[in-house]
């Protein structure tokens, strides 16, 4: 058994000798070999997916550009002039308010008017005005923004308009008479 052992390793040996020099002898890539390798992993519409993608972006920029948006235009400050951390502070310290619906005005017009104001399913108040509200900007009827600690109107707030309502509302009244549908004819027997 150990000249069996001996006789594979010196076997062994020998086939290490014929693959160094196999290995000596591999073949540069052509560039048929450095396409395939570049286009590994990439499907078909890769490429003109990302041209297509660049074109668009190009466009945007050209119809920002010729029609004079800039950034400032969208509604959004530059990212340098953002401060988060006292944006926050801000939105503690405010108290979000109650929908409430002012119902009477007592004294109308004049300096010590109070107002009845129905908070729904809580009670109803008699208040006076928030610091940054005008007498003119509320009448009897219309919904409002309450504090919710001493209940004084804040804010005013439009009509709670349905939106199944809003969807039934008719847009544009089309202008085709019975005539010009075709069709209906006068049927004399």
């Amino acid at each position: 058994m150990a000249s069996e052992a001996g006789a594979c390793q010196t076997r062994n040996v020998g086939n290490y000798d014929d693959d160094e020099e196999e290995e000596k002898e591999i073949p540069p890539l052509d560039e048929g070999d450095i396409a395939l390798l570049k286009t590994y992993g990439l499907g078909p519409y890769t490429t003109s997916i990302k041209k297509r993608e660049e074109d668009i972006k190009n466009l945007q920029e050209k119809v920002k550009e010729l029609i004079g948006i800039k950034e400032s235009d969208s509604g959004l400050s530059l990212p340098s002039q953002w401060d988060l951390v006292s944006d926050k502070q801000m939105m503690q310290e405010e108290q979000p308010l109650q929908v409430a619906r002012c119902t009477k005005i007592i004294n109308p017009g004049q300096d010590d008017a109070k107002y009845v104001i129905n908070v729904k399913q809580i009670a109803k108040f008699v208040v006076g005005l928030g610091d940054k509200v005008s007498p003119t900007d509320i009448e009897e009827g219309m919904r409002v923004g309450v504090d919710r600690t001493k209940y004084s109107i804040q804010i005013p707030l439009p009509p709670k308009i349905d939106p199944t309502v809003s969807l039934m509302t008719v847009e544009d009244k089309p202008d085709v008479t019975y005539d010009e549908v075709g069709g209906a004819k006068d049927a004399a027997l």
